[in-house]
């Protein structure tokens, strides 16, 4: 990650405490710094018996459930699409066949294709979502070091940040990183 912005450091900053109405940077630490406090709280779980195949493997798991479930929305909102179909085909039989008028038969289309138009598009946002997850793969195991038979962090991307940094919180004294796996 760049650690400077036109040839300035970059910082990260905290603009306000909690319950307090004070704004302006009151507590700052620099990008380089904040990056290797991750990596060495990383490492340092690591060697506690932190499990990064597992962890790795726990996300992968929760990526294919959500992949299931897309796939199964797609699947749900096809079937409604076909009812819709057969719908709008009853009302023109009926129309056909004398039972309603020409313009009950354009009234009741009209409603349904509202309904298909919204379907449409939920399907649509639907196998955006579904090709979104499927081209972002997870992180593997690239931005490891293996170091006296252990697993360490080498580099930090925003990818790898994203998969497995939950929050970062800088105090005036220290800085906390929460994780989103169970340490």
């Amino acid at each position: 990650m760049a650690h400077s912005y036109k040839g300035k450091p970059k910082y990260y900053c905290k603009t306000q405490y909690l319950n307090s109405n004070n704004t302006g940077c009151v507590t700052s630490v620099l990008d380089e710094t904040l990056e290797q406090i991750v990596i060495d709280e990383f490492n340092y779980l690591q060697k506690s018996r932190l499990n990064v195949k597992k962890i790795m493997e726990e996300q992968l798991q929760q990526r294919k459930i959500y992949i299931n479930q897309i796939e199964m929305r797609i699947h749900k909102l096809s079937k409604v699409k076909e009812e819709y179909d057969n719908e709008v085909m009853l009302f023109y039989e009926s129309y056909k066949d004398g039972k309603i008028s020409e313009q009950e038969y354009l009234d009741e289309r009209d409603k349904v294709n509202l309904l298909q138009e919204k379907l449409n598009q939920d399907i649509s946002n639907a196998y955006k979502s579904l090709k979104e997850l499927k081209d972002n793969e997870t992180i593997g195991l690239e931005v490891f070091d293996v170091v006296d038979s252990k697993m360490q962090l080498k580099k930090l991307d925003r990818a790898w940040i994203e998969q497995f940094v939950k929050r970062i919180n800088v105090n005036k004294k220290e800085v906390d990183v929460e994780w989103k796996f169970n340490v």
